[in-house]
Protein backbone atom coordinates (compact mmCIF):
# COMPACT_ATOMS: atom_id res chain seq x y z
CA UNK A 1 0.00 0.00 0.00
CA UNK A 2 1.27 3.17 -0.73
CA UNK A 3 0.74 7.08 -0.33
CA UNK A 4 0.16 9.84 -3.23
CA UNK A 5 1.59 13.15 -2.41
CA UNK A 6 0.54 16.20 -5.17
CA UNK A 7 2.86 18.76 -5.12
CA UNK A 8 3.42 22.29 -7.48
CA UNK A 9 6.13 20.45 -9.32
CA UNK A 10 6.23 16.98 -8.57
CA UNK A 11 3.97 13.88 -7.63
CA UNK A 12 5.27 11.39 -5.15
CA UNK A 13 4.79 8.09 -4.07
CA UNK A 14 5.58 7.08 -0.55
CA UNK A 15 5.59 3.66 1.35
CA UNK A 16 2.10 3.59 3.51
CA UNK A 17 4.36 1.86 6.26
CA UNK A 18 7.53 3.58 6.41
CA UNK A 19 6.91 6.67 4.47
CA UNK A 20 10.15 5.81 2.41
CA UNK A 21 10.13 7.39 -1.40
CA UNK A 22 9.03 4.65 -3.89
CA UNK A 23 8.72 6.50 -7.14
CA UNK A 24 8.77 10.36 -7.85
CA UNK A 25 7.91 12.15 -10.91
CA UNK A 26 8.82 15.91 -11.94
CA UNK A 27 5.73 17.66 -13.12
CA UNK A 28 6.33 20.10 -15.62
CA UNK A 29 3.44 23.07 -16.19
CA UNK A 30 1.57 22.45 -18.85
CA UNK A 31 0.90 25.36 -21.18
CA UNK A 32 2.07 27.89 -18.77
CA UNK A 33 0.11 26.39 -15.81
CA UNK A 34 0.97 24.52 -12.63
CA UNK A 35 -0.72 21.79 -11.01
CA UNK A 36 -3.55 23.00 -9.35
CA UNK A 37 -5.76 20.13 -7.76
CA UNK A 38 -5.83 16.30 -7.66
CA UNK A 39 -8.03 13.01 -7.12
CA UNK A 40 -7.49 9.59 -7.13
CA UNK A 41 -9.88 7.19 -9.80
CA UNK A 42 -9.39 3.49 -9.88
CA UNK A 43 -5.39 3.27 -11.00
CA UNK A 44 -5.36 6.98 -12.49
CA UNK A 45 -4.13 10.06 -10.88
CA UNK A 46 -6.39 13.47 -12.74
CA UNK A 47 -4.28 16.37 -12.28
CA UNK A 48 -5.74 19.58 -12.88
CA UNK A 49 -3.63 22.47 -14.74
CA UNK A 50 -4.29 25.90 -14.20
CA UNK A 51 -7.24 27.52 -11.73
CA UNK A 52 -10.53 27.17 -12.11
CA UNK A 53 -10.73 30.28 -13.82
CA UNK A 54 -7.81 30.50 -16.07
CA UNK A 55 -8.89 30.46 -20.08
CA UNK A 56 -5.59 27.68 -20.30
CA UNK A 57 -6.61 24.62 -18.37
CA UNK A 58 -5.56 20.90 -19.00
CA UNK A 59 -6.47 17.56 -17.37
CA UNK A 60 -3.80 15.09 -17.09
CA UNK A 61 -4.00 11.53 -16.08
CA UNK A 62 -1.07 9.39 -14.31
CA UNK A 63 -0.59 5.74 -13.73
CA UNK A 64 -0.88 5.13 -10.27
CA UNK A 65 2.02 2.45 -10.84
CA UNK A 66 4.37 4.26 -12.77
CA UNK A 67 3.34 7.77 -12.14
CA UNK A 68 3.84 8.25 -16.04
CA UNK A 69 1.82 10.39 -17.81
CA UNK A 70 -1.30 8.19 -19.81
CA UNK A 71 -3.31 10.89 -21.49
CA UNK A 72 -3.99 14.59 -21.60
CA UNK A 73 -7.21 16.92 -22.81
CA UNK A 74 -8.12 20.35 -22.41
CA UNK A 75 -10.53 21.75 -19.59
CA UNK A 76 -12.71 24.72 -19.91
CA UNK A 77 -13.03 27.41 -17.55
CA UNK A 78 -15.36 27.38 -14.73
CA UNK A 79 -17.60 29.71 -15.08
CA UNK A 80 -19.60 28.46 -11.66
CA UNK A 81 -19.76 26.02 -9.20
CA UNK A 82 -17.73 22.68 -10.89
CA UNK A 83 -19.93 19.64 -11.09
CA UNK A 84 -19.52 16.72 -8.64
CA UNK A 85 -17.80 14.32 -10.48
CA UNK A 86 -17.31 10.92 -7.93
CA UNK A 87 -15.58 7.74 -9.23
CA UNK A 88 -15.55 8.99 -12.38
CA UNK A 89 -13.24 10.53 -14.76
CA UNK A 90 -15.02 13.65 -16.05
CA UNK A 91 -13.78 16.79 -17.71
CA UNK A 92 -14.99 20.48 -16.54
CA UNK A 93 -16.58 21.90 -19.41
CA UNK A 94 -18.18 25.35 -20.15
CA UNK A 95 -21.53 24.65 -18.96
CA UNK A 96 -21.34 21.29 -17.12
CA UNK A 97 -18.97 18.27 -18.01
CA UNK A 98 -17.33 15.09 -20.14
CA UNK A 99 -17.77 11.99 -18.91
CA UNK A 100 -14.37 10.61 -20.38
CA UNK A 101 -12.56 6.94 -21.22
CA UNK A 102 -10.44 5.79 -18.20
CA UNK A 103 -8.02 4.22 -20.68
CA UNK A 104 -7.50 7.11 -23.32
CA UNK A 105 -9.38 10.45 -22.07
CA UNK A 106 -11.60 9.85 -25.17
CA UNK A 107 -14.98 12.02 -24.30
CA UNK A 108 -17.85 9.13 -23.61
CA UNK A 109 -20.46 11.60 -23.69
CA UNK A 110 -21.60 14.93 -21.76
CA UNK A 111 -23.75 16.10 -18.68
CA UNK A 112 -25.82 19.98 -18.33
CA UNK A 113 -24.04 20.80 -15.23
CA UNK A 114 -25.86 17.48 -13.02
CA UNK A 115 -23.82 15.73 -10.51
CA UNK A 116 -22.44 12.73 -10.90
CA UNK A 117 -22.04 9.33 -8.70
CA UNK A 118 -20.99 6.19 -9.83
CA UNK A 119 -23.28 3.57 -8.44
CA UNK A 120 -22.86 0.06 -9.64
CA UNK A 121 -22.04 -0.49 -12.80
CA UNK A 122 -23.60 3.28 -14.33
CA UNK A 123 -23.42 6.71 -13.23
CA UNK A 124 -26.71 8.52 -10.97
CA UNK A 125 -27.80 11.96 -11.98
CA UNK A 126 -28.66 14.22 -9.03
CA UNK A 127 -29.54 17.81 -9.29
CA UNK A 128 -27.01 20.02 -8.57
CA UNK A 129 -26.62 21.20 -4.87
CA UNK A 130 -29.88 19.19 -4.18
CA UNK A 131 -30.61 15.69 -2.54
CA UNK A 132 -33.09 14.77 -5.94
CA UNK A 133 -32.15 12.07 -8.16
CA UNK A 134 -32.90 12.73 -11.66
CA UNK A 135 -31.83 9.43 -13.57
CA UNK A 136 -29.65 6.45 -13.89
CA UNK A 137 -27.41 6.46 -16.83
CA UNK A 138 -25.61 4.01 -18.80
CA UNK A 139 -21.48 4.51 -18.11
CA UNK A 140 -20.65 3.85 -21.37
CA UNK A 141 -22.84 6.46 -23.49
CA UNK A 142 -25.04 8.22 -20.98
CA UNK A 143 -28.18 6.64 -22.37
CA UNK A 144 -30.81 6.78 -19.66
CA UNK A 145 -31.45 3.27 -18.12
CA UNK A 146 -33.77 4.41 -15.00
CA UNK A 147 -36.18 7.98 -14.51
CA UNK A 148 -35.90 9.33 -11.18
CA UNK A 149 -37.64 12.76 -11.22
CA UNK A 150 -39.88 13.56 -8.64
CA UNK A 151 -38.20 11.23 -6.40
CA UNK A 152 -36.46 12.40 -3.45
CA UNK A 153 -33.19 10.74 -1.87
CA UNK A 154 -33.49 12.12 2.15
CA UNK A 155 -33.51 9.14 4.21
CA UNK A 156 -29.74 8.18 4.51
CA UNK A 157 -28.65 4.47 4.77
CA UNK A 158 -25.05 3.01 4.64
CA UNK A 159 -22.88 3.38 1.27
CA UNK A 160 -23.75 -0.38 0.93
CA UNK A 161 -26.96 -0.13 1.01
CA UNK A 162 -29.64 -0.17 -1.74
CA UNK A 163 -30.56 3.57 -2.61
CA UNK A 164 -33.87 4.20 -0.76
CA UNK A 165 -36.47 6.74 -2.30
CA UNK A 166 -39.32 9.01 -1.25
CA UNK A 167 -42.08 10.94 -3.04
CA UNK A 168 -45.40 12.30 -2.25
CA UNK A 169 -48.30 11.27 -3.97
CA UNK A 170 -51.53 13.89 -4.64
CA UNK A 171 -53.10 12.94 -1.27
CA UNK A 172 -49.92 14.02 -0.01
CA UNK A 173 -49.01 10.35 1.49
CA UNK A 174 -45.37 9.35 0.76
CA UNK A 175 -44.55 6.33 -1.64
CA UNK A 176 -41.03 4.21 -0.59
CA UNK A 177 -38.95 2.39 -3.37
CA UNK A 178 -35.37 1.34 -3.55
CA UNK A 179 -33.41 1.22 -6.66
CA UNK A 180 -32.66 -2.62 -7.75
CA UNK A 181 -30.26 -3.69 -10.16
CA UNK A 182 -30.14 -6.90 -12.45
CA UNK A 183 -32.45 -5.95 -13.75
CA UNK A 184 -32.58 -2.24 -12.89
CA UNK A 185 -35.36 -0.74 -11.79
CA UNK A 186 -37.67 0.76 -8.74
CA UNK A 187 -39.03 -2.38 -6.30
CA UNK A 188 -41.84 -0.43 -4.11
CA UNK A 189 -41.83 -0.81 -0.61
CA UNK A 190 -45.42 0.41 0.35
CA UNK A 191 -47.10 3.94 1.19
CA UNK A 192 -48.03 6.02 4.48
CA UNK A 193 -51.72 6.62 4.89
CA UNK A 194 -51.30 10.53 5.22
CA UNK A 195 -48.78 13.05 5.17
CA UNK A 196 -45.20 12.22 7.27
CA UNK A 197 -43.31 15.35 8.87
CA UNK A 198 -40.49 13.35 9.37
CA UNK A 199 -38.88 9.86 8.40
CA UNK A 200 -35.91 7.85 9.23
CA UNK A 201 -34.94 4.30 8.02
CA UNK A 202 -32.23 1.67 8.72
CA UNK A 203 -31.82 -1.83 6.95
CA UNK A 204 -34.76 -3.06 7.84
CA UNK A 205 -37.88 -0.57 8.46
CA UNK A 206 -38.43 2.97 6.88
Amino acid sequence: AGVLVLASDRLTLHSAATGTVLRQTTLAPVDGQKPESGRLVGDLVLVSYGADDSPTRNLVAYSTRTLKPVWQVPEAKVLSDPVLCLDLVCADEKNGASVLDPATGRTLWHTPGLDLIRYGGDVMEWDSGGSDPVRLADVRNGDQVLRLAGWHNDLALSDDSPLLLRRTDLSRASIFAVVTGDPVGLRPLGATRGPVSDCAADARFV
